[in-house]
């Protein structure tokens, strides 16, 4: 059965946005995606369309970024050793190349250390500050993590200094650096909070030029860097990181960097035209696959080389390794399904526990459960006595307030709203299941296990969705995290000549017609619900207008997100004929059928 989603329609004012489009030069349509997202006025629309001439705030007034900037001016003045420690994401990776890229310009003496995932963890840890330490090391500056290290710090190396820069939430107790630049620091003056990691970096590196050249503009060059790290993070793409972004997808198509050339190259990305989704779809997740295989140390010498033929290799491994990934990934699916099969039935939650699973790759995997059943997952590595979790949620359970809830069970967890991590025994993981699932039954209520879509607008039988719209609602870019790509509605829609295609025939393919307007439509790994249509049904669709290009002519293209009927049917007899079958034969018109 189809799971139903709730389809929220957001009010429209067309008259006034009809007049601000007017005198903007836009279609209506456009202005009403913006107003719907809070963004009101039309100087403030202007400006989310058409970018600003100074999109970056001061760096320097963030907490500590001046004494920060100091220390490092003067390690580099010395010719002190300097560490960048950065993260194994892409967030952390991309950080850490900012800033080295940017120390070695100055002549800094620097280099850079990614803990590895499986042997030292997230964050700082004792034994690589005093390895560091002993190799020459007199100044660390974290990118991308650091804010917790609280004992760590504390236990650093007494000719060690620490500078942190991270943006992740500080707890109540900081840790003792020489400098912390966080903005979500509650004494920070910074106006924008939404800075990814390399978004920190970037203003690290804004306010070090600006102290070098004071009548200089502000700093604003390897964007394509920041906009990688941006992007793969997750953080909402509106002020300072929307402009980054923009910034840096136009610089990505020229870039200097060899390594992000050659890692364009080997993976298929368009060298024109980059988006946000060829970032979060294809450049990411080789970059963030070696960190969850193997050492994320490689994706960083990836960025930094200028050297082709290096950058040739590390690019083709980065290939290899999120091919692996991907397969890994893919074995898991199967089994937590084929687990999801033995189970009488599948109630408020997914927990699922394994000995051998990839602890890199099951929050990829809980990503998929959660989008496929719309319940909140946790998936657990079992490793001997040891077992650790990736959990991904659904928008209506807060995910760190409900493993909370469990505390006493688990060895460690963190995270936030929508994923966290844990480690627990082994010997636990029933008791914590059963925990989690009642907790997960105390706070949620039947509507919230219901996928919904915000729809923009319903548009008008007279409407056309053409190629000047799409291009129009292109300005909207970049796409993502608190600026979704936006879906539209048609009411009572007719769909014609509907079937199955790709290699493995799971996706659907049909044609629409909206009053006089004919559209070629396709629902990605949609093949699952072509038993619920047929040549001339009617339905309401819900749509992402796309640009299609086939041998040089343009068209447009509905990716299909959703359908409804008026008429659903239910087959409740507990027999061995195929349901799918049944279903056509109701649906059919040209003959008739007894059921």
């Amino acid at each position: 059965m189809r799971k139903r989603k709730i389809w929220q329609l957001q009010k429209c004012d067309r008259e006034y946005a009809a007049g601000i489009a007017a005198d903007l030069g836009v279609s209506p349509v456009v202005v009403s995606v913006l107003l719907n997202r809070g963004v009101r006025e039309k100087e403030e629309i202007r400006e989310f369309l058409f970018g600003s001439e100074q999109p970056f705030h001061e760096p320097l007034l963030m907490k500590d970024m001046q004494k920060a900037a100091e220390r490092i001016l003067e390690a580099v003045k010395y010719g002190e050793q300097i560490t960048v420690y950065g993260d194994y994401d892409v967030d952390g990776i991309s950080a850490s190349s900012l800033l080295y890229l940017y120390l070695q310009g100055l002549g800094a003496k620097v280099n850079t250390y990614i803990p590895k995932r499986k042997n030292e963890g997230y964050g700082l840890n004792n034994e690589a500050l005093a390895a560091l330490s002993e190799a020459g090391t007199t100044l660390l500056v974290t990118v991308d993590c650091g804010i917790s290290g609280v004992d760590e710090v504390a236990a650093a190396p007494a000719g060690l200094e620490i500078i942190i820069t991270d943006h992740h939430t500080p707890p109540d107790v900081l840790p003792a650096a020489y400098a912390i630049v966080n903005p979500h620091q509650r004494d920070c003056r910074y106006p924008f909070k939404y800075l990814s990691g390399v978004g920190v970096a970037f203003k690290l590196c804004q306010a070090l030029h600006q102290m070098q050249h004071l009548t200089e503009p502000l700093w604003s060059e390897l964007t394509e860097l920041v906009a990688l790290g941006t992007v793969a993070d997750i953080v909402p793409l509106r002020g300072e990181n929307r402009a980054l972004v923009k910034m840096g997808l136009s610089a990505m198509e020229n870039t200097g960097i060899v390594g992000l050339q050659k890692l364009i190259e080997h993976s298929g990305c368009p060298q024109q035209n980059i988006s946000a989704e060829n970032i979060g779809f294809i450049l990411a997740p080789r970059l963030n696959a070696v960190g969850r295989l193997e050492h994320a140390q490689s994706a960083v010498e990836l960025l930094v080389t200028d050297d082709a033929a290096k950058a040739d290799m590390v690019a083709e491994q980065l290939n290899a390794e999120n091919a692996l990934r991907q397969e890994i990934s893919r074995k898991i699916f199967i089994e937590a399904e084929a687990m999801l099969a033995q189970q009488e039935r599948i109630e408020t939650a997914i927990v699922l526990a394994k000995e051998g699973w990839h602890a890199g790759v099951i929050g990829i995997v809980a990503s998929r459960l959660v989008d496929k059943y719309h319940l909140p997952t946790i998936l657990i590595s079992i490793d001997g006595e040891a077992a650790k979790g990736s959990c991904r949620s659904i928008p209506a359970l807060d995910l760190y307030s409900a493993l909370n809830e469990c505390s006493e069970l688990l060895l460690q967890f963190g995270g936030h709203h929508q994923a966290a991590g844990l480690t627990l025994r082994a010997a636990r993981v029933e008791s914590f299941k059963k925990r989690f699932l009642g907790v997960v039954r105390g706070r949620l209520e039947p509507a919230d296990y219901q996928p919904r879509l915000k729809i923009e607008c319903l548009l008008d039988k007279n409407e056309e969705v053409s190629l000047q719209l799409v291009r129009e609602l292109a300005m909207l870019e970049p796409l993502g995290c608190d600026n979704q790509p936006p879906l539209f509605a048609f009411k009572d829609a007719v769909v014609h000549y509907p079937k199955a295609f790709g290699r493995d025939n799971n996706h659907l393919r049909f044609y629409t017609d909206y009053g006089n307007y004919n559209y070629h439509s396709i629902m990605w790994n949609g093949a699952a619900d072509l038993a619920c249509l047929y040549n001339n049904a009617v339905v309401d669709l819900a749509f992402m207008p796309k640009l299609n290009v086939w041998k040089d002519k343009e068209s447009v293209n509905l990716q299909v997100v959703d359908f409804d009927q008026a008429l659903q049917v239910y087959d409740y007899r507990n027999c061995n004929v195929s349901k799918e079958t049944v279903l056509k034969n109701i649906l059919q018109t040209s003959k008739k059928t007894v059921i």
